[in-house]
């Protein structure tokens, strides 16, 4: 999936399509930046056997 840009105080919406992974996906990253940081961090998905 390409870069975003995202903006303060909205949510950002992704195409879930564009996000669909062939293989399970066992880490995630949130960068956090000294201009304001995360209040959330939502992850949706299923737990698998890998």
């Amino acid at each position: 999936m390409a870069p975003s840009k995202l903006e303060a105080d909205n949510q950002a919406y992704f195409d879930g399509d564009a996000i669909l992974m062939k293989t399970p996906v066992t880490h995630l990253r949130l960068s956090i930046h000294t201009d304001g940081g995360a209040s959330r961090f939502w992850v949706f998905g299923r737990l698998t056997d890998i």
